[in-house]
Order: C-alpha cells, then sequence, then structure tokens
C-alpha cells in the first residue's frame, strides 16, 4: 500500500475577509495630511500659482470665501 504523505501539496483555501476599519481609517488619515502639507509646500514655492488659486477654489466649493 502506498500512502502519500506529502504536505506540501496541501489544498489552499481562500476567504474573503472585510477591510479594517482602523486600518482604512488611519492610512485616509495620512493621505490627507500628505496632501495637505504637499498643498502648503507648493503654494509656499509657486506663490503665482496660489495666486491663481483664489479665483478657482470658489468655483468649486460653493460659499468659499
Amino acid at each position: 500500500m502506498n500512502v502519500n504523505n506529502d504536505t506540501s501539496a496541501a489544498t489552499h483555501v481562500t476567504s474573503h475577509h472585510m477591510i479594517d476599519p482602523i486600518v482604512l481609517t488611519a492610512s485616509l488619515a495620512v493621505f490627507a495630511v500628505l496632501s495637505y502639507f504637499l498643498c502648503i509646500a507648493l503654494a509656499l514655492l509657486f506663490p503665482a500659482m496660489a495666486a491663481s488659486m483664489q479665483v478657482l477654489y470658489p468655483a468649486i466649493f460653493p460659499g468659499f470665501v
């Protein structure tokens, strides 16, 4: 009797997991902070571009003052 006890041929079971809300929140927060500081840095490096954004912001965000 030939019995195959090869453990390397184990079956692969996949399962679906939900995204961890804490990880999602932390990653979105880091992205928002980095984006904010990038915008501040670009406004300091390119003041002409920042001045032109004063026209764009009210068009994009209604009620922006």
